[in-house]
């Protein structure tokens, strides 16, 4: 297994980060399983940042208190349309790197096995 670190990697000018930070460590985590796709990591990471706005609009109605959910919804378009536009590269060297870490995992596990 590869060990994963935050690879978005991206400030915005804004406070929204910290609310995304599990869907951005899911999303992180898709690009370095190997074989999946470009498009089955980018669509759920969309829709977990959607699915993350209305618990927070949620949360804050049972508290009283307001959230934006409009915005939240503007900065997960922003968000998902900088990984489709730029993320390409990234996600294509994460395969990469996965594949050798699993291969180098598979070479020496076989060392053992003997």
């Amino acid at each position: 297994m590869v060990a994963v670190q935050n690879l978005a990697g991206l400030t915005f000018f804004n406070d929204w980060d910290s609310i995304f930070v599990s869907a951005c460590n899911k999303h992180d985590t898709c690009y370095v399983t190997t074989d999946s796709s470009f498009s089955s990591c980018n669509e759920p990471f969309r829709q977990d940042m959607l699915t993350i706005c209305s618990q927070e609009s949620t949360a804050a109605m049972k508290n009283g208190t307001l959230f934006n959910t409009s915005e939240c919804w503007d900065i997960t378009t922003e968000y998902y349309v900088v990984v489709r536009t730029l993320g390409a590269s990234r996600f294509e060297g994460e395969q990469k790197y996965a594949a050798c870490i699993n291969w180098a995992y598979a070479v020496i596990s076989s060392w053992c096995d003997d």
